[in-house]
């Protein structure tokens, strides 16, 4: 019989992904609202907005979408479907799919990049 996976956190994405952010230096919070059973993303897209002091080439703001292990792909179609994200990127801010399986102790970190966003951006025509 295989081995039980071992169970790193039972807390809930969003708070694992602001712990981590915080002890990565950021000031973060969960900017999602909640309405009744609801809720609703911040811009539609983000849980967390963190910000730190630059360093280097680091960015000052970044936006993170966090949810389990399992949906890491339907999250990631919803930040490149939107508009607002891609406004985001645009600006300068990052943005980060930050996926947790309860196993591990780290997350799956994909970021969103201003070419992910094709249905948004003009097409050059010769």
């Amino acid at each position: 019989m295989p081995a039980k996976k071992k169970i790193v956190s039972k807390l809930l994405p969003v708070t694992r992904s602001v712990r981590r952010l915080q002890d990565l230096g950021y000031v973060a919070d969960i900017a999602e609202r909640k309405m009744g059973k609801l809720s609703r993303d911040w811009c539609n897209f983000a849980d967390i907005v963190a910000i730190r002091n630059g360093h280097g080439l680091m960015p000052n703001v970044l936006l993170v979408q966090a949810t389990g292990w399992t949906n890491v792909s339907s999250r990631l179609a919803k930040v490149k479907a939107s508009e607002d994200a891609m406004r985001c990127v645009m600006a300068g801010c990052k943005v980060e799919v930050w996926a947790w399986d309860r196993c591990k102790a780290d997350p799956r970190v994909v970021e969103v990049l201003l070419d992910d966003f094709d249905d948004f951006l003009p097409t050059c025509v010769e």
